[in-house]
């Protein structure tokens, strides 16, 4: 139940994702290199970045789980990219109304990495500053 407790905004996040994959549909076009940098992979990578940030958040409360072989960070990083492409998976094989793209996937990525960094920053000045 701790763990629910200590991760809820990123359940929560990873909620809404899930939702806005499901709802809204896509165009329909053969993707080009280009597309990497639309408005649309943009905001992929911005809504994984904010996933990764509240994951690694809450694996940080944990301490009754501990992770044989991944650091919290890591389990983040690793847990959202895992479901960046499942999400993709469940577009492309379950909806008939959305196609998975790999341009969403690598933006989705992307965005778990600049997520992982800015807690690294963020951390690094919240204990400058408590300090």
């Amino acid at each position: 139940m701790n763990f629910v407790k200590n991760t809820w905004p990123a359940l929560f996040w990873a909620l809404v994702i899930f939702i806005l994959s499901s709802l809204s549909p896509a165009r329909l076009h053969l993707p080009s290199f280009w597309d990497l940098f639309s408005l649309d992979k943009a905001a992929h990578a911005t809504c994984y970045a904010i996933l990764v940030f509240l994951l690694i958040v809450g694996f940080q409360k944990q301490t009754e789980i501990k992770f044989a072989f991944l650091h919290f960070r890591r389990a983040a990083l690793v847990s959202a990219i895992i479901y960046g492409g499942l999400i993709e998976l469940y577009q492309a094989f379950v909806l008939t109304d959305r196609n998975g793209d790999w341009f969403d996937f690598i933006a989705n990525t992307v965005g778990c990495l600049i997520g992982g960094q800015f807690f690294v920053k963020w951390n690094s000045r919240k204990k400058v500053s408590s300090n």
